[in-house]
């Protein structure tokens, strides 16, 4: 009888997200585009990390993950256009206004005063769970700065990685 064991694939591939790079509180962004179509992983665990400037005290902060899928390798969630960019809601590629509402929300990371030039690290985080299940034929991260201050200006302190999964028969 055979048995399916899990294989992890690609061990921390990156993904391009420069965009975040310097981003100021409340700006969105979203990463270079992971296409499944090839690969054809049954999920994708996703982390990675994020610098900050100097937070304010006060009320609590986050940085907010999302995916966007593509169904058909042209259109995508809430009309991302999945490149690594900004995303001004409305106005970016095929975006509509209120539009992130539409995203597949991945995790809401808390970051307070005493995180000031801390690397926030979050992850792993399922795709195939975020999108309800099955894998997309392609996806991007999305991310929304929240934190009331702005993102590390330097690429090599904002970065985002994933795991491709499969399963072997054994």
């Amino acid at each position: 009888m055979a048995t399916a064991n899990i294989s992890y694939q690609g061990i921390g591939t990156a993904i391009a997200i420069t965009s975040a790079d310097g981003n100021g509180d409340g700006v969105w962004c979203s990463s270079a585009l992971v296409d499944n179509q090839t690969t054809k992983y049954i999920d994708a665990l996703v982390g990675g990390s994020l610098q900050v400037g100097t937070v304010p005290a006060g009320t609590s902060h986050t940085i907010d993950i999302y995916i966007a899928a593509s169904w058909d390798g042209v259109e995508f969630t809430a009309g991302v256009d999945a490149g690594d960019a900004d995303i001004t809601w409305g106005t970016t590629g095929s975006t509509h206004v209120n539009g992130e509402f539409d995203l597949f929300h991945l995790k809401s990371v808390s970051v307070n005063a005493t995180d000031d030039d801390n690397d926030i690290a979050f992850g792993p985080f399922s795709v195939a769970a975020a999108v309800g299940g099955t894998m997309p034929l392609e996806w991007c991260v999305v991310i929304e700065n929240n934190t009331g201050a702005a993102l590390h200006a330097t690429g090599t302190n904002n970065h985002l990685e994933f795991t491709g999964i499969e399963y072997d028969s054994v």
